[in-house]
């Protein structure tokens, strides 16, 4: 059995060809902290959800390869949603969120949160007003990690 909520769990490569079905040529966002994490197996193998992901079928995939702070990868998944939704190709819609976090305030992030109600505004909005002014994701270390694998993806617009 797997652990209860908010505990984390284990999600198996094999687990992604049994039970997730992806429609052909889609995209997929893995929004959490780091679920673009590579590992390496003992046959010196990368394995991990992108690769998973694009062998069950999604041209491409996007997400974080090493842990970022939660409110970062809210931030940039509104801003990359918001490009692709805006015609954007992904390569470029994520170039240009991971830009936005780099030069972000902290006043920057809060507004993104605060238009959606989410949460983790409130962590935010009790910051002295002198730190709302600062860069919180300036360092490469913290912007950089969102990562593209696969083919570029451009919505199309529907005929309705």
């Amino acid at each position: 059995s797997r652990p209860g909520p908010g505990s984390g769990f284990d999600l198996k490569i094999a687990e992604l060809f049994d039970q997730v079905r992806i429609n052909p040529g889609a995209i997929t966002i893995l929004g959490t902290c780091d679920s673009g994490t590579i590992a390496q197996t003992d046959l010196n193998e990368g394995i991990g959800i992108p690769g998973g992901l694009l062998a069950a079928g999604a041209r491409t995939v996007i997400g974080a390869g090493w842990p970022v702070a939660r409110s970062a990868a809210i931030g940039v998944c509104r801003k990359l949603i918001s490009a692709l939704l805006d015609g954007a190709e992904s390569p470029e819609a994520l170039r240009d969120a991971a830009c936005w976090l780099r030069d972000a305030t902290a006043a920057d992030l809060l507004a993104e949160l605060t238009s959606i109600g989410h949460p983790a505004a409130g962590d935010l909005a009790r910051m002295l007003p002198e730190d709302l002014a600062e860069h919180m994701f300036a360092e490469p270390v913290r912007w950089a990690a969102f990562l593209h694998w696969g083919a570029p993806w451009k919505a199309v617009a529907s005929d309705s």
